[in-house]
């Protein structure tokens, strides 16, 4: 088939980027015709890859509507069999929202970066807060919308509160990791050889945290568990592994103030994140609002367990106690540092990271792909 993705980077710069180029040499690979419209963008081998004029004199607020816009348009005369987009995009006979529900996202988002410290109903009146939900229910009434490809049961739940109408559309598909399980295997060479160059010792327990903006994924709540945690067994101190970009100014003041500061390290953005993953214990991910994150099946892949959220749509291929922990308020610290604890035994470690590497070769990305290659099929017909 001629088939068209829309996007607006095409680099493997974040989670829903490094989907969708996996996706499209996935739909290569099996023998179809693939064009990507995009704003910025890599080459990729047996891709058509359109790079449209970014918009200049736009405002920052108005932004993604803009390039939604301009995509539409291109899409207006594009010849492919079917079309699939991805967050607050329309034109396309299939949506694929990484990012979740736009309406969740704010009440998530905006507590922490736009309403403080004033009241939370201010948010109705930010302008990007205006723009992105009309860009995204325009995507959604769209007549020639076919299907919602979902990441988890959450975000069809949510959907249905916001778009009851898209009721009978919505197809949940649980992301899927590119990376190994044999990762496991490699955990004491990554240990030995990554942590000393992040000034963290080897031979103690290590709490991962990786994702941007700090705020919304929890890196707080991590942080003070990990505090906790030392606070009652300070001779198993945890330290705290932070990957990612975002301003880390009032993270390294909170941990100056709980007295760990020598037990967390900034790392910022990682070249190999699956080493990251290797030379873990456990992913410490007590967000606020993911769709799903990519982040809760690649820690698996590595054989590394998962604490997070309820309000984490990967928690849902989280078995309790056996490849992880799922937590109803990610404010629930001294619970996460119970959790951390449990890790001390040996033998539970070795269970739960044999139970986290089951769970990753059922979510693979291929057979993730697979599923969505059959929707575009059917939306085509």
């Amino acid at each position: 088939m001629k088939i068209t993705l829309a996007t607006r980077h095409f680099r493997p710069v974040g989670g829903a980027e490094r989907f969708i180029r996996m996706f499209a040499r996935y739909l290569v690979d099996r023998g179809h015709h693939v064009r990507v419209y995009a704003f910025q963008g890599d080459d990729l081998p047996g891709v058509e890859l359109i790079l449209l004029d970014k918009p200049r004199g736009v405002p920052r607020f108005a932004h993604d509507w803009e390039t939604a816009r301009r995509i539409a348009k291109r899409l207006e005369t594009d010849d492919a069999d079917v079309r699939m987009g991805g967050q607050k995009f329309w034109g396309c006979e299939v949506l694929h929202p990484v990012g979740g529900v736009e309406g969740v996202f704010w009440q998530a988002h905006v507590r922490h970066r736009l309403a403080k410290p004033l009241p939370a109903f201010t948010r109705h009146f930010h302008l990007k807060r205006y723009f992105d939900l009309a860009g995204e229910a325009r995507g959604y009434h769209d007549p020639r919308l076919r299907c919602v490809v979902a990441e988890a049961d959450l975000v069809r739940r949510q959907l249905l509160q916001f778009y009851p109408e898209l009721n009978g559309k919505i197809r949940v598909v649980f992301q899927g990791t590119g990376l190994s399980t044999d990762l496991a295997a490699q955990r004491e060479t990554h240990r030995r050889t990554l942590l000393p160059s992040f000034g963290m010792a080897p031979d103690r327990p290590i709490a991962l945290f990786m994702g941007h903006d700090f705020f919304r994924k929890g890196l707080r709540h991590a942080i003070e568990a990990v505090a906790a945690a030392n606070r009652k067994d300070p001779l198993h101190a945890w330290q705290l592994l932070v990957a990612g970009r975002d301003e880390t100014r009032p993270f390294r003041r909170l941990v100056q103030d709980l007295g760990i500061a020598d037990d967390v390290k900034f790392v910022g953005s990682v070249p190999d994140p699956s080493a990251c993953y290797a030379a873990a214990d456990v992913l410490l991910f007590p967000t606020t609002f993911d769709s799903f994150a990519i982040v809760t099946v690649e820690a698996m892949s590595a054989g590394t367990p998962v604490i997070t959220t309820v309000q984490n749509g990967g928690s849902e291929i989280i078995e309790e106690g056996r490849n992880g922990w799922v937590l109803p308020d990610p404010a629930m610290t001294e619970r996460m540092a119970d959790h951390l604890l449990e890790l001390r035994d040996p033998e539970k470690r070795r269970a739960m990271k044999d139970a986290s590497i089951a769970t990753a070769k059922q979510h693979t990305a291929e057979s993730k792909f697979k599923e969505i290659e059959s929707i575009l099929v059917s939306a085509a017909r």
